[in-house]
């Protein structure tokens, strides 16, 4: 029968003697048949007894807590193995003998196990305990299920897309997955293979971080999509995918069980609470969401100020003509401000200027527009045609430069942004 072994090392503030401290989670494993633990004494500084207990649960069952940490255990948690306690500290670095150090699953065996942390001393609280412990628990850990092998199920798809439907028929067949529907929901269009994922056993639910959501958003980062993917096929598996079936008069192959899916995930966000209120309190409500929808309308009319600025500046759909500067000649510059562009009209050619007849005339070296800021200038261009435009140019440009040979006459005219 195959161990698996797990360690911790750390630190946790008692706050009384009804808390407990869980310092291992194998999450849904399979069949767990027994916990086996020791300890490093020189890290166990509660000062007095304290005992190690392993709890076993059933795929569904909720453990009262998810992973690790402190938290408070129902009266007369069930089912658990009672073992691995320590009446009283002392000096000895091993369990109490006449055991075999090991927490054995109560009938039936179960698919995952805690070991929680007990103080067992008196005095003031809160108190920190620190310990160091390592050991493995034993059992099938899935290797009874689907002997035969894994396969599509014969209805599925080899690949399927995650949309609105497939993500409503989930939470339909996993209501305690409906947390993860927000999560799935920015994952909608993504392409997955049920007949790839359902060569083997169902991939574990994975634990998110800050890092794989866009900041204060249910919307994965493209870092965090893996795990999202993951946790679709994880949660679907029992939907798409099932054992190969015996043949002949081989015993049935064994199902093993859903993915477990707790109540919360740690960084993902937690759904509303439906609203509860009465009569008296439904005014109340009222103002409340007048007040909010206000402010909602607010932001959006700024956005949409910020949004039409942006296009009309950035990639207009047309212009008007602003000031023109008339009556150009020789070089010089003047100011400008929020410009699209320019339109250059030659009142008069300079003697002998270079042409190539066409539709439109094509003129050569007969003069040159710059743009720029206080800070420099950015680029010039040379007008080959009569009308010429300088289109577009960014709203950040504060001064026009131009430069004409001898006999030009020029008009130069700001094109502005539509009002």
């Amino acid at each position: 029968m195959p161990s698996y072994a797990w360690s911790f090392s750390g630190s946790q503030s008692i706050a009384n003697t009804s808390e407990a401290w869980c310092i291992f989670d194998s999450g849904v494993q399979g069949i767990v048949s027994s916990v086996s633990a020791t300890y490093d004494p020189v890290t166990c500084n509660v000062g007095s007894g304290f005992g190690i207990y392993a709890h076993y649960f059933t795929s569904g069952d909720t453990p009262p807590i998810v992973g690790t940490g402190a938290f408070v255990l129902p009266a007369n948690p069930d089912p658990d193995a009672r073992c691995l306690e320590t009446p009283s500290y002392g000096v000895s670095g091993h369990w109490p003998s006449g055991g075999d150090f090991q927490c054995h699953d109560p009938s039936p065996a179960h698919q995952r196990v805690q070991v929680y942390v007990y103080p067992r001393f008196s005095g003031s609280f809160p108190r920190t305990m620190g310990i160091t412990v390592s050991g493995a628990w034993t059992g099938d850990l899935g290797g009874g299920y689907c002997s035969y092998g894994y396969r599509l199920k014969p209805a599925q798809q080899y690949v399927a897309v995650i949309s609105a439907a497939a993500i409503a028929a989930m939470i339909v067949a996993v209501p305690e997955a409906a947390l993860l529907g927000v999560v799935f929901e920015a994952a909608l269009g993504m392409t997955w293979v049920p007949g790839t994922v359902c060569g083997s056993p169902a991939p574990a639910l994975p634990t998110w971080t800050p890092d794989d959501f866009i900041m204060g958003t249910s919307i994965p980062s493209p870092s965090g999509l893996p795990k999202t993917l993951q946790a679709w096929e994880a949660i679907n598996w029992p939907l798409y995918c099932e054992c190969v079936p015996a043949s002949g008069g081989d015993p049935p192959a064994v199902t093993p069980p859903p993915v477990f899916v707790p109540p919360t995930q740690p960084y993902v966000p937690v759904l509303p609470a439906p609203v509860v209120c009465d009569n008296a309190s439904l005014c109340d409500m009222l103002n409340q969401l007048s007040r909010q929808i206000g402010t909602l309308q607010q932001q959006v009319g700024w956005i949409r100020s910020d949004v039409t600025l942006i296009q009309r500046q950035g990639v207009p759909f047309g212009y008007v003509a602003g000031a023109t500067h008339s009556a150009l000649s020789g070089s010089g510059d003047f100011a400008v401000s929020d410009i699209l562009g320019l339109e250059v009209s030659y009142v008069t050619f300079p003697p002998g200027p270079g042409h190539s007849a066409g539709d439109p005339d094509t003129y050569h070296q007969i003069g040159k527009i710059s743009v720029g800021t206080p800070a420099g200038w950015r680029r010039s261009w040379q007008p080959t045609h009569n009308p010429y435009l300088i289109f577009p140019l960014s709203g950040a440009f504060t001064k026009v430069g131009y430069t004409f040979p001898p006999g030009a006459v020029v008009n130069i005219t700001e094109l502005v942004r539509e009002p």
